[in-house]
Protein backbone atom coordinates (compact mmCIF):
# COMPACT_ATOMS: atom_id res chain seq x y z
CA UNK A 1 0.00 0.00 0.00
CA UNK A 2 3.14 2.56 0.89
CA UNK A 3 4.83 1.48 -2.50
CA UNK A 4 1.71 2.24 -4.47
CA UNK A 5 0.52 5.52 -3.62
CA UNK A 6 4.36 6.46 -2.38
CA UNK A 7 4.81 6.27 -6.29
CA UNK A 8 2.15 7.70 -7.29
CA UNK A 9 2.67 10.77 -5.97
CA UNK A 10 6.56 11.00 -6.47
CA UNK A 11 6.13 10.06 -9.98
CA UNK A 12 4.19 13.25 -10.99
CA UNK A 13 6.70 15.24 -8.90
CA UNK A 14 9.59 14.38 -11.12
CA UNK A 15 7.97 14.72 -13.77
CA UNK A 16 7.00 18.12 -12.96
CA UNK A 17 10.73 18.85 -12.21
CA UNK A 18 11.96 17.17 -15.15
CA UNK A 19 9.71 19.18 -18.00
CA UNK A 20 10.37 22.23 -16.05
CA UNK A 21 13.91 22.12 -15.78
CA UNK A 22 14.11 21.14 -19.30
CA UNK A 23 11.96 23.42 -21.09
CA UNK A 24 13.71 26.28 -19.01
CA UNK A 25 16.39 25.50 -20.08
CA UNK A 26 15.41 25.62 -23.78
CA UNK A 27 13.66 28.82 -23.32
CA UNK A 28 16.96 29.99 -22.29
CA UNK A 29 19.84 27.96 -24.05
CA UNK A 30 22.30 30.43 -24.79
CA UNK A 31 22.51 31.47 -21.26
CA UNK A 32 22.83 27.80 -20.35
CA UNK A 33 25.04 27.11 -22.73
CA UNK A 34 27.17 30.66 -21.42
CA UNK A 35 26.95 29.88 -17.81
CA UNK A 36 27.76 25.66 -17.94
CA UNK A 37 31.32 27.49 -20.19
CA UNK A 38 32.12 29.65 -17.33
CA UNK A 39 31.99 26.50 -14.82
CA UNK A 40 35.45 24.76 -14.35
CA UNK A 41 34.27 21.70 -14.49
CA UNK A 42 32.04 21.18 -17.30
CA UNK A 43 33.57 24.23 -19.72
CA UNK A 44 35.37 22.10 -22.07
CA UNK A 45 32.58 20.01 -22.60
CA UNK A 46 29.85 22.62 -22.41
CA UNK A 47 28.74 22.35 -26.33
CA UNK A 48 28.35 18.29 -25.46
CA UNK A 49 26.42 18.57 -22.07
CA UNK A 50 24.35 21.29 -22.80
CA UNK A 51 22.33 19.02 -25.05
CA UNK A 52 22.81 16.57 -23.88
CA UNK A 53 21.32 17.72 -20.33
CA UNK A 54 17.98 18.54 -21.31
CA UNK A 55 17.74 15.36 -23.72
CA UNK A 56 17.98 13.19 -20.69
CA UNK A 57 15.49 15.30 -18.34
CA UNK A 58 13.01 15.05 -21.12
CA UNK A 59 13.32 11.32 -22.08
CA UNK A 60 13.36 10.64 -17.83
CA UNK A 61 10.00 12.65 -18.11
CA UNK A 62 8.63 10.58 -20.56
CA UNK A 63 9.65 7.35 -19.12
CA UNK A 64 7.86 7.92 -15.86
CA UNK A 65 4.37 8.86 -17.90
CA UNK A 66 4.94 5.01 -18.82
CA UNK A 67 3.91 2.30 -16.08
CA UNK A 68 6.29 -0.09 -18.07
CA UNK A 69 9.07 2.82 -17.95
CA UNK A 70 8.69 3.67 -14.68
CA UNK A 71 11.28 2.56 -13.04
CA UNK A 72 13.85 3.19 -15.47
CA UNK A 73 12.99 6.73 -15.35
CA UNK A 74 13.02 6.87 -11.68
CA UNK A 75 16.51 5.69 -11.77
CA UNK A 76 17.30 7.87 -14.60
CA UNK A 77 16.21 10.49 -12.65
CA UNK A 78 17.72 9.67 -9.64
CA UNK A 79 21.16 9.60 -11.58
CA UNK A 80 20.39 12.79 -12.30
CA UNK A 81 20.00 14.20 -9.22
CA UNK A 82 22.92 12.49 -7.94
CA UNK A 83 25.48 14.18 -10.41
CA UNK A 84 23.07 17.84 -9.94
CA UNK A 85 24.23 17.48 -6.41
CA UNK A 86 27.58 16.09 -6.81
CA UNK A 87 28.65 19.00 -8.90
CA UNK A 88 26.93 21.25 -6.70
CA UNK A 89 28.61 20.32 -4.19
CA UNK A 90 32.41 20.47 -6.02
CA UNK A 91 31.56 23.79 -7.05
CA UNK A 92 31.26 24.68 -3.35
CA UNK A 93 34.11 22.90 -1.64
CA UNK A 94 36.83 23.48 -4.55
CA UNK A 95 35.68 26.71 -6.86
CA UNK A 96 34.63 30.38 -6.65
CA UNK A 97 31.18 31.43 -7.46
CA UNK A 98 29.69 30.74 -10.80
CA UNK A 99 26.69 31.63 -11.94
CA UNK A 100 24.18 29.10 -11.60
CA UNK A 101 23.14 26.64 -14.85
CA UNK A 102 19.77 26.18 -14.26
CA UNK A 103 17.01 27.64 -15.31
CA UNK A 104 13.82 29.32 -14.04
CA UNK A 105 13.39 29.72 -10.29
CA UNK A 106 16.01 26.92 -9.44
CA UNK A 107 18.37 29.74 -10.93
CA UNK A 108 17.35 32.33 -8.16
CA UNK A 109 18.42 29.72 -5.40
CA UNK A 110 22.10 30.10 -3.77
CA UNK A 111 24.13 27.12 -4.15
CA UNK A 112 23.41 26.10 -0.24
CA UNK A 113 19.73 26.05 -1.04
CA UNK A 114 20.14 24.50 -4.14
CA UNK A 115 22.40 21.45 -2.58
CA UNK A 116 19.63 20.99 0.13
CA UNK A 117 16.83 20.86 -2.87
CA UNK A 118 18.70 18.73 -5.00
CA UNK A 119 19.51 16.02 -2.14
CA UNK A 120 15.78 16.04 -0.72
CA UNK A 121 15.21 15.12 -4.23
CA UNK A 122 17.23 12.85 -4.46
CA UNK A 123 16.48 10.80 -1.27
CA UNK A 124 12.68 10.68 -2.30
CA UNK A 125 14.27 9.11 -5.57
CA UNK A 126 16.03 6.67 -3.79
CA UNK A 127 13.71 5.86 -1.51
CA UNK A 128 11.22 5.04 -4.61
CA UNK A 129 13.99 2.86 -6.52
CA UNK A 130 13.84 0.72 -3.02
CA UNK A 131 10.39 0.73 -2.67
CA UNK A 132 10.14 -0.60 -6.17
CA UNK A 133 12.83 -3.35 -5.94
CA UNK A 134 11.66 -4.54 -2.42
CA UNK A 135 7.97 -4.83 -4.27
CA UNK A 136 9.08 -7.37 -7.19
CA UNK A 137 11.58 -9.58 -4.86
CA UNK A 138 8.57 -10.16 -2.78
CA UNK A 139 7.59 -14.19 -2.87
CA UNK A 140 4.00 -14.47 -3.29
CA UNK A 141 2.39 -16.34 -0.31
CA UNK A 142 0.52 -19.28 -1.25
CA UNK A 143 -2.46 -20.59 -0.13
CA UNK A 144 -3.84 -24.44 -0.05
CA UNK A 145 -6.71 -24.83 -2.60
CA UNK A 146 -8.46 -28.77 -2.78
CA UNK A 147 -10.05 -29.35 -6.58
CA UNK A 148 -12.98 -30.68 -6.80
CA UNK A 149 -13.10 -34.11 -5.48
CA UNK A 150 -15.42 -35.13 -8.17
CA UNK A 151 -13.23 -33.81 -11.28
CA UNK A 152 -10.19 -36.18 -12.50
CA UNK A 153 -7.27 -34.65 -12.15
CA UNK A 154 -3.34 -35.03 -14.09
CA UNK A 155 -1.28 -35.29 -11.17
CA UNK A 156 1.79 -37.09 -12.39
CA UNK A 157 5.25 -35.74 -12.62
CA UNK A 158 4.65 -35.83 -16.62
CA UNK A 159 1.99 -33.27 -16.11
CA UNK A 160 3.44 -31.05 -13.20
CA UNK A 161 4.66 -28.15 -15.83
CA UNK A 162 0.64 -27.64 -16.20
CA UNK A 163 0.29 -26.64 -12.82
CA UNK A 164 3.01 -24.16 -12.82
CA UNK A 165 5.93 -23.28 -9.82
CA UNK A 166 3.04 -23.12 -7.27
CA UNK A 167 1.73 -26.89 -7.55
CA UNK A 168 2.85 -29.02 -4.77
CA UNK A 169 1.55 -31.48 -2.14
CA UNK A 170 0.99 -29.71 0.93
CA UNK A 171 3.77 -32.21 2.12
CA UNK A 172 5.87 -30.17 -0.45
CA UNK A 173 7.17 -33.15 -2.20
CA UNK A 174 5.47 -32.78 -4.99
CA UNK A 175 2.32 -34.03 -6.58
CA UNK A 176 1.70 -37.99 -7.07
CA UNK A 177 -0.82 -40.12 -8.95
CA UNK A 178 -2.95 -39.28 -6.20
CA UNK A 179 -5.52 -36.00 -5.77
CA UNK A 180 -3.56 -33.61 -4.04
CA UNK A 181 -3.73 -30.02 -3.28
CA UNK A 182 -2.87 -27.52 -4.81
CA UNK A 183 -0.54 -24.39 -3.96
CA UNK A 184 -1.97 -21.34 -5.98
CA UNK A 185 -0.78 -17.60 -5.42
CA UNK A 186 -3.40 -15.78 -3.36
CA UNK A 187 -6.68 -14.31 -5.19
CA UNK A 188 -6.16 -10.28 -6.31
CA UNK A 189 -8.28 -8.23 -4.93
CA UNK A 190 -9.67 -4.73 -5.17
CA UNK A 191 -6.76 -1.60 -5.76
CA UNK A 192 -4.30 -4.48 -6.01
CA UNK A 193 -1.60 -4.81 -9.50
CA UNK A 194 -1.44 -7.31 -11.75
CA UNK A 195 1.14 -6.96 -14.30
CA UNK A 196 0.50 -2.99 -14.78
CA UNK A 197 -3.42 -3.39 -14.59
CA UNK A 198 -4.95 -1.51 -11.43
CA UNK A 199 -7.75 -3.59 -10.29
CA UNK A 200 -11.23 -1.35 -9.58
CA UNK A 201 -14.01 -4.33 -8.85
CA UNK A 202 -14.57 -7.98 -9.58
CA UNK A 203 -17.57 -8.46 -11.70
CA UNK A 204 -17.59 -11.89 -11.38
CA UNK A 205 -16.16 -15.18 -9.34
CA UNK A 206 -16.86 -18.90 -10.06
CA UNK A 207 -14.67 -21.82 -10.16
CA UNK A 208 -13.21 -21.00 -14.03
CA UNK A 209 -11.93 -17.73 -12.69
CA UNK A 210 -12.58 -14.05 -11.97
CA UNK A 211 -13.48 -11.57 -14.47
CA UNK A 212 -12.34 -8.42 -12.92
CA UNK A 213 -12.85 -4.40 -14.32
CA UNK A 214 -9.35 -2.69 -14.20
CA UNK A 215 -6.90 -0.06 -15.33
CA UNK A 216 -4.92 -0.47 -17.77
CA UNK A 217 -1.54 1.15 -17.79
CA UNK A 218 0.59 0.02 -20.66
CA UNK A 219 0.41 4.01 -22.58
CA UNK A 220 0.81 7.29 -21.56
CA UNK A 221 -3.25 7.74 -20.48
CA UNK A 222 -4.80 5.05 -18.82
CA UNK A 223 -7.79 3.46 -19.81
CA UNK A 224 -10.69 1.59 -18.92
CA UNK A 225 -10.23 -2.42 -19.24
CA UNK A 226 -11.92 -6.24 -18.29
CA UNK A 227 -9.39 -8.51 -16.93
CA UNK A 228 -10.82 -12.18 -17.43
CA UNK A 229 -8.83 -14.80 -15.39
CA UNK A 230 -8.42 -18.56 -16.62
CA UNK A 231 -7.50 -20.98 -13.82
CA UNK A 232 -5.22 -23.52 -14.83
CA UNK A 233 -6.27 -26.53 -13.03
CA UNK A 234 -6.24 -29.63 -15.46
CA UNK A 235 -9.34 -31.58 -16.02
CA UNK A 236 -10.44 -34.63 -18.07
CA UNK A 237 -13.72 -33.95 -20.29
CA UNK A 238 -15.36 -36.22 -21.59
CA UNK A 239 -13.37 -37.20 -24.29
CA UNK A 240 -10.55 -37.76 -22.15
CA UNK A 241 -9.00 -34.84 -23.38
CA UNK A 242 -6.87 -32.46 -21.00
CA UNK A 243 -9.15 -28.76 -21.37
CA UNK A 244 -6.69 -25.78 -19.98
CA UNK A 245 -7.71 -22.36 -19.92
CA UNK A 246 -8.74 -21.29 -23.43
CA UNK A 247 -7.93 -17.76 -22.87
CA UNK A 248 -4.97 -17.52 -25.25
CA UNK A 249 -7.25 -18.78 -27.93
CA UNK A 250 -9.83 -15.85 -27.19
CA UNK A 251 -7.44 -13.22 -27.29
CA UNK A 252 -5.99 -14.71 -30.95
CA UNK A 253 -9.75 -14.81 -32.17
CA UNK A 254 -10.62 -11.29 -30.64
CA UNK A 255 -7.41 -9.83 -32.59
CA UNK A 256 -8.01 -11.76 -35.90
CA UNK A 257 -11.85 -10.27 -35.52
CA UNK A 258 -10.90 -6.53 -34.16
CA UNK A 259 -12.40 -3.94 -36.00
CA UNK A 260 -14.43 -5.92 -37.93
CA UNK A 261 -16.39 -7.59 -35.80
CA UNK A 262 -18.42 -5.47 -33.09
CA UNK A 263 -16.44 -7.18 -29.99
CA UNK A 264 -14.17 -5.43 -27.36
CA UNK A 265 -10.60 -4.78 -28.79
CA UNK A 266 -7.90 -7.42 -26.91
CA UNK A 267 -5.19 -5.40 -25.26
CA UNK A 268 -2.70 -8.10 -23.20
CA UNK A 269 -2.61 -12.13 -22.82
CA UNK A 270 -0.16 -13.17 -20.07
CA UNK A 271 0.79 -16.22 -17.38
CA UNK A 272 0.75 -14.99 -13.54
CA UNK A 273 1.37 -17.03 -10.61
CA UNK A 274 0.43 -19.90 -12.20
CA UNK A 275 -3.30 -18.49 -13.82
CA UNK A 276 -4.10 -16.90 -17.37
CA UNK A 277 -5.10 -13.59 -17.95
CA UNK A 278 -6.91 -11.91 -21.26
CA UNK A 279 -7.34 -7.75 -20.83
CA UNK A 280 -9.53 -6.21 -23.07
CA UNK A 281 -11.44 -2.89 -23.77
CA UNK A 282 -13.56 -1.65 -21.42
CA UNK A 283 -16.77 -1.09 -23.38
CA UNK A 284 -19.49 1.21 -21.59
CA UNK A 285 -22.78 -0.14 -22.23
CA UNK A 286 -25.95 -2.13 -20.91
CA UNK A 287 -26.04 -6.30 -21.30
CA UNK A 288 -29.25 -6.71 -23.60
CA UNK A 289 -31.86 -8.01 -21.32
CA UNK A 290 -31.46 -4.95 -18.99
CA UNK A 291 -31.34 -2.66 -22.21
CA UNK A 292 -34.88 -4.29 -23.04
CA UNK A 293 -36.13 -3.70 -19.58
CA UNK A 294 -35.31 0.09 -19.90
CA UNK A 295 -37.20 0.09 -23.20
CA UNK A 296 -40.30 -1.97 -22.54
CA UNK A 297 -41.05 -0.89 -18.55
CA UNK A 298 -44.54 -2.44 -18.15
CA UNK A 299 -45.76 -2.03 -22.13
CA UNK A 300 -45.52 -5.08 -24.12
CA UNK A 301 -44.14 -4.53 -27.96
CA UNK A 302 -47.86 -3.83 -29.75
CA UNK A 303 -47.84 -0.64 -27.12
CA UNK A 304 -44.66 0.78 -27.99
CA UNK A 305 -43.91 3.94 -29.36
CA UNK A 306 -42.77 3.83 -32.92
CA UNK A 307 -39.25 5.05 -32.23
CA UNK A 308 -38.83 2.06 -29.34
CA UNK A 309 -40.04 -0.65 -32.18
CA UNK A 310 -37.69 0.78 -34.31
CA UNK A 311 -34.90 0.53 -32.03
CA UNK A 312 -35.42 -3.05 -31.07
CA UNK A 313 -35.62 -4.12 -34.78
CA UNK A 314 -32.39 -2.04 -34.92
CA UNK A 315 -30.81 -4.07 -32.13
CA UNK A 316 -31.53 -7.31 -34.23
CA UNK A 317 -30.62 -6.31 -37.70
CA UNK A 318 -26.91 -5.35 -36.13
CA UNK A 319 -26.66 -8.46 -34.67
CA UNK A 320 -28.02 -10.94 -37.60
CA UNK A 321 -25.19 -8.35 -39.59
CA UNK A 322 -22.62 -9.26 -36.40
CA UNK A 323 -23.29 -12.87 -37.36
CA UNK A 324 -23.15 -13.11 -40.47
CA UNK A 325 -19.83 -11.28 -40.95
CA UNK A 326 -18.35 -13.62 -37.70
CA UNK A 327 -19.51 -16.59 -40.10
CA UNK A 328 -18.04 -15.44 -43.17
CA UNK A 329 -14.78 -14.92 -41.41
CA UNK A 330 -14.94 -18.51 -40.23
CA UNK A 331 -16.28 -18.79 -37.05
CA UNK A 332 -19.69 -19.40 -35.16
CA UNK A 333 -20.17 -18.20 -31.62
CA UNK A 334 -22.20 -20.64 -30.04
CA UNK A 335 -23.23 -18.75 -26.78
CA UNK A 336 -25.49 -15.71 -28.22
CA UNK A 337 -27.61 -15.01 -25.33
CA UNK A 338 -29.14 -11.69 -23.59
CA UNK A 339 -26.36 -11.67 -21.29
CA UNK A 340 -23.67 -12.23 -23.87
CA UNK A 341 -25.05 -9.24 -26.43
CA UNK A 342 -23.32 -5.41 -25.16
CA UNK A 343 -25.67 -2.48 -25.96
CA UNK A 344 -23.78 0.77 -26.31
CA UNK A 345 -25.15 4.23 -27.47
CA UNK A 346 -27.99 2.20 -29.93
CA UNK A 347 -25.01 0.03 -31.12
CA UNK A 348 -24.47 -3.91 -30.45
CA UNK A 349 -20.85 -6.00 -29.10
CA UNK A 350 -20.53 -9.98 -29.25
CA UNK A 351 -18.82 -10.62 -25.80
CA UNK A 352 -17.72 -13.83 -24.21
CA UNK A 353 -16.45 -16.23 -27.46
CA UNK A 354 -15.00 -18.84 -25.09
CA UNK A 355 -17.11 -21.40 -27.03
CA UNK A 356 -16.71 -19.79 -30.31
CA UNK A 357 -15.72 -22.59 -33.27
CA UNK A 358 -13.83 -22.33 -36.77
CA UNK A 359 -15.61 -23.61 -39.16
CA UNK A 360 -12.96 -25.07 -40.72
CA UNK A 361 -11.61 -27.01 -37.42
CA UNK A 362 -11.59 -30.55 -36.76
CA UNK A 363 -11.48 -30.40 -33.15
CA UNK A 364 -14.09 -31.99 -31.03
CA UNK A 365 -16.37 -29.32 -29.84
CA UNK A 366 -16.59 -28.19 -26.06
CA UNK A 367 -20.08 -28.79 -24.51
CA UNK A 368 -22.34 -25.91 -23.47
CA UNK A 369 -24.70 -23.52 -24.24
CA UNK A 370 -27.38 -21.55 -21.95
CA UNK A 371 -30.94 -23.08 -21.56
CA UNK A 372 -33.47 -21.63 -23.69
CA UNK A 373 -30.84 -20.11 -26.50
CA UNK A 374 -29.30 -23.60 -27.97
CA UNK A 375 -30.56 -25.88 -30.58
CA UNK A 376 -31.67 -29.73 -30.61
CA UNK A 377 -28.59 -30.29 -32.47
CA UNK A 378 -25.65 -28.38 -29.98
CA UNK A 379 -27.91 -30.04 -27.35
CA UNK A 380 -26.87 -33.23 -28.72
CA UNK A 381 -23.32 -31.95 -29.24
CA UNK A 382 -23.23 -32.27 -33.21
CA UNK A 383 -20.66 -30.41 -34.89
CA UNK A 384 -21.62 -27.00 -35.16
CA UNK A 385 -23.30 -25.13 -37.95
CA UNK A 386 -24.37 -21.60 -38.77
CA UNK A 387 -27.78 -23.14 -38.50
CA UNK A 388 -27.49 -23.86 -35.03
CA UNK A 389 -26.75 -20.16 -34.82
CA UNK A 390 -30.06 -19.23 -36.34
CA UNK A 391 -32.06 -20.89 -34.01
CA UNK A 392 -30.19 -19.01 -30.99
CA UNK A 393 -30.68 -15.67 -33.10
CA UNK A 394 -34.02 -16.63 -33.02
CA UNK A 395 -34.22 -17.21 -29.06
CA UNK A 396 -32.86 -13.58 -29.21
CA UNK A 397 -35.84 -12.31 -30.92
CA UNK A 398 -38.31 -14.31 -28.85
CA UNK A 399 -36.36 -12.31 -26.19
CA UNK A 400 -36.15 -9.09 -27.83
CA UNK A 401 -39.96 -8.59 -28.80
CA UNK A 402 -41.63 -9.66 -25.61
CA UNK A 403 -38.77 -8.93 -23.22
CA UNK A 404 -39.14 -12.61 -21.49
CA UNK A 405 -36.38 -15.32 -21.16
CA UNK A 406 -37.03 -17.25 -24.02
CA UNK A 407 -36.67 -20.75 -21.82
CA UNK A 408 -40.24 -20.29 -20.41
CA UNK A 409 -41.67 -20.14 -23.96
CA UNK A 410 -40.18 -23.93 -24.19
CA UNK A 411 -42.57 -26.85 -24.37
CA UNK A 412 -45.05 -24.28 -25.26
CA UNK A 413 -47.97 -25.95 -28.23
CA UNK A 414 -47.30 -24.20 -31.47
CA UNK A 415 -50.82 -22.74 -31.58
CA UNK A 416 -50.57 -21.54 -27.58
CA UNK A 417 -47.00 -20.25 -28.87
CA UNK A 418 -48.47 -18.27 -31.76
CA UNK A 419 -51.07 -16.79 -29.99
CA UNK A 420 -48.67 -15.87 -27.09
CA UNK A 421 -46.91 -13.51 -29.53
CA UNK A 422 -50.04 -12.26 -31.13
CA UNK A 423 -51.19 -10.97 -27.81
CA UNK A 424 -47.71 -9.45 -27.36
CA UNK A 425 -48.57 -7.63 -30.69
CA UNK A 426 -45.84 -8.62 -32.89
CA UNK A 427 -46.64 -8.08 -36.28
CA UNK A 428 -47.25 -11.40 -38.10
CA UNK A 429 -44.46 -11.31 -40.76
CA UNK A 430 -42.11 -10.96 -37.76
CA UNK A 431 -43.90 -13.53 -35.65
CA UNK A 432 -43.22 -16.19 -38.81
CA UNK A 433 -39.47 -15.01 -39.26
CA UNK A 434 -38.98 -15.78 -35.77
CA UNK A 435 -40.71 -19.02 -35.54
CA UNK A 436 -38.72 -20.03 -38.84
CA UNK A 437 -35.41 -19.23 -36.92
CA UNK A 438 -36.59 -21.40 -34.22
CA UNK A 439 -37.71 -24.61 -36.29
CA UNK A 440 -36.40 -27.94 -34.84
CA UNK A 441 -35.37 -28.89 -38.93
CA UNK A 442 -32.09 -27.23 -39.50
CA UNK A 443 -32.36 -27.30 -42.60
CA UNK A 444 -35.89 -24.91 -42.66
CA UNK A 445 -34.01 -22.50 -40.53
CA UNK A 446 -33.38 -19.03 -42.99
CA UNK A 447 -29.57 -17.95 -44.03
CA UNK A 448 -28.71 -14.44 -42.17
CA UNK A 449 -28.91 -12.36 -45.02
CA UNK A 450 -32.68 -13.21 -45.66
CA UNK A 451 -33.31 -12.28 -41.68
CA UNK A 452 -31.25 -9.03 -42.49
CA UNK A 453 -33.78 -8.09 -45.79
CA UNK A 454 -36.46 -8.59 -43.96
CA UNK A 455 -35.73 -6.60 -40.76
CA UNK A 456 -34.64 -4.24 -43.00
CA UNK A 457 -37.48 -4.38 -44.85
CA UNK A 458 -39.65 -4.02 -41.26
CA UNK A 459 -37.64 -1.07 -40.36
CA UNK A 460 -38.35 0.79 -43.66
CA UNK A 461 -42.17 -0.25 -43.19
CA UNK A 462 -41.98 1.67 -39.96
CA UNK A 463 -40.39 4.60 -41.07
CA UNK A 464 -43.58 4.88 -43.67
CA UNK A 465 -45.98 4.22 -41.10
CA UNK A 466 -44.81 7.15 -39.35
CA UNK A 467 -44.40 9.37 -42.35
CA UNK A 468 -47.98 8.35 -43.18
CA UNK A 469 -49.15 9.82 -39.57
CA UNK A 470 -47.33 12.97 -40.35
CA UNK A 471 -49.28 13.90 -43.16
CA UNK A 472 -52.39 12.58 -42.21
Amino acid sequence: MLKKYYIEFISPLFILLMVYAAVSKLLEYSTFSLQLGQSPLLSPFAHVVAPLTIAVEIIAALLLMMPKGRETGLQLTYALMVMFTFYIWTILHFSNDIPCACGGILEKMDWDAHLVFNFVFTVLGLFAIVLYQTGKNKTASTVPVQLDPKATVYTDASHAHLFGPFATTSSGSGCTSQPCTLLISPFYVKGQFIRGYKITSIIKDDEKGRVMRGVYLQGILPKQCIIKEGKTSVYLNQNGKETLSNLYKQFKLLASLHPSIPVPKPYDFFEDGGNEYLVMGYIKGVRLHEALKELYGDSTFGNLKVFKKKTLLGYLLDLATALDNLHIMGYIHRDVTASNILVRKGKIYLLDLELAWSINSDCPTAEGGTDGYVSPEQQRNERPTVSQECFSYGAIMLYTLTNTHPAKWKNKDSKVFFQGLESEGIPLHIILLMMSCLHNNPDQRPAFKVVQEQLQGYIEGFKMERTNKIFI
